[in-house]
């Protein structure tokens, strides 16, 4: 037990007195090899912006999320997992004002240099783009506002016949799929409908009894 914990120490040592351009090689060396076994499982990769309070740091910018943190300035971290296992194979600090959609560019350079190019990934709708839908195969959500998005919805008004269902977590679900250069598929969940016009329903009623008191109350102060 205090041969392992010497010798850990002992590796953790010497990697902390080596300069940054060695430990980069190593970590280099390190995500190769993971991504080379893990390739068939592919990986999941993703941004998060972090706000940023202090004063001196040359990565913190005004960025995407500029308005909803108090208009402070942040910084971006991007991270790569493998799929299975959730191993770390890509990691980086990026100044706050770049976007989710270019940083995974790098990312792909980063591949090519491992002699990698085949590889699935998945994604969020924050990394879409027509370059990147050329450049990877991946798994992921496209934003609502793209055409492509608004023309296979439309082509899908009546996906909820029996033919398109699936049994998924005990729920069923509708989906459709469409192929334009890429495969699409739309999925419409019944009980997510139900859940979002519950919820719209109750706002709704709670807006009402909001304006009814203010009437009541002008009511009362007429008087």
């Amino acid at each position: 037990m205090n041969l392992r914990r010497r010798v850990s120490g002992d590796v953790t040592g010497f990697v902390g007195k080596l300069d940054p351009d060695i430990i980069s090689m190593l970590e280099e060396s390190m995500a190769k090899r993971i991504i080379e076994d893990f390739r068939d499982q592919g990986l999941v990769y993703d941004l998060s912006a972090v706000t940023y309070f202090g004063s001196h740091n040359d990565l913190a910018r005004f960025g995407h999320y500029y308005d909803a943190n108090g208009n402070e300035k942040e910084i971006n971290f991007v991270l790569s997992v493998t799929r299975n296992g959730g191993i770390s194979v890509h990691q980086r600090s990026l100044p706050g004002n770049i976007v989710s959609v270019s940083t995974i560019k790098n990312f792909a350079l980063e591949l090519k240099d491992y002699g990698i190019k085949g590889i699935l990934i998945v994604i969020d709708r924050g990394f879409y783009s027509e370059e990147n839908l050329r450049s990877f195969k991946f798994i992921g959500a496209i934003p609502s506002n793209l055409k492509v998005s608004r023309d296979i919805i439309s082509e899908s008004k009546d996906i909820d016949r029996t033919m398109n269902y699936i049994s998924y977590n005990g729920e069923t679900i509708f989906f459709s799929e469409h192929k334009e250069e890429k495969r699409f598929i739309v999925y419409y969940s019944l009980r997510r409908k139900s859940e979002q016009l519950d919820s719209f329903l109750s706002s709704m009623s709670g807006i009402q009894d909001l304006l009814n008191e203010v009437k009541n109350r002008k009511k009362h102060s007429m008087f």
